[in-house]
């Protein structure tokens, strides 16, 4: 059976309509390898592209890390450039810009960073007048989970102990 010129007619127009509407739908690229901070205030680097795989190690907000494989869209292989580690983490808390991150200042001459928020948390280390932090979490108790910008250090602090503004460091 021979189709008829109506058939033949209809056939066309709808190749026609699929081939126009394929041709404007946008080609999605694979990002680029390279360099690319993470957005969220804290991630994790796991050993697999899964959330079930085991954490290698934390990475913070405006970390840079270098992109070397990808898996899908979803999962990027990447070695953090502070730390050196490779692992694997979540494509879509990283961007090809740098994150701003807010900076606060210690006001008191000294607070120690505690190891939980409470005072009867063990001291990780002693922070001085001007010393900057980054907020990671806070809890509802005034607390405070920083990374100290000088040696990364993480460790809680109290609320109250901290400004958004230039302080002067201890005399």
């Amino acid at each position: 059976m021979r189709p008829t010129g109506w058939f033949k007619y209809k056939l066309t127009l709808a190749a026609s309509i699929f081939a126009l509407i394929c041709g404007c739908l946008p080609i999605s690229s694979p990002a680029p390898h390279g360099n690319y901070y993470v957005t969220s205030e804290i991630a994790y680097l796991r050993d697999g592209p899964r959330y079930n795989s085991r954490v290698l190690g934390q990475l913070y907000k405006d970390d840079m890390v270098e992109k070397l494989q990808s898996t899908s869209a979803k999962w990027w292989r990447i070695r953090a450039n502070r730390t050196g580690q490779v692992g694997w983490m979540q494509a879509s808390i990283l961007s090809l810009n740098p994150v701003k991150i807010t900076c606060y200042y210690v006001t008191p001459d000294t607070v120690v960073l505690r190891e939980c928020p409470g005072e009867e948390c063990q001291s990780l280390q002693l922070l001085y007048r001007g010393d900057q932090v980054q907020r990671v979490e806070k809890n509802d108790r005034g607390w405070w989970r920083v990374l100290v910008i000088k040696g990364r250090g993480l460790g809680w602090l109290p609320e109250k102990d901290l400004v958004e503004h230039p302080v002067s460091p201890q005399s």
